[in-house]
């Protein structure tokens, strides 16, 4: 985080985390964790994925989007 102001904003914003009961990964609040990647240089996903499963276990892949133009499925009455 080079931009000063930003690391500032960020770092309220872990304190504010942690007093509401989301410490920073590894540690676990009685509401849960907070995790975060560093994206300098671009997105990694395997690397995404390595932490989300080390924080929360191990989730099943899944489709993340949708096709163009269609619309999720409404539930019948």
């Amino acid at each position: 985080m080079d931009d000063i102001n930003y690391a500032r904003k960020w770092n309220l914003k872990l304190a504010w985390y942690a007093a509401n009961g989301f410490p920073p990964f590894p540690k676990y609040g009685d509401k849960g964790t907070v995790i975060w990647t560093n994206d300098t240089g671009g997105v990694k996903v395997p690397d995404w994925r390595q932490l989300a499963a080390e924080a929360i276990g191990p989730v099943a892949a899944r489709p993340s989007r949708r096709g163009p133009g269609t619309r999720p499925r409404r539930p019948s009455d």
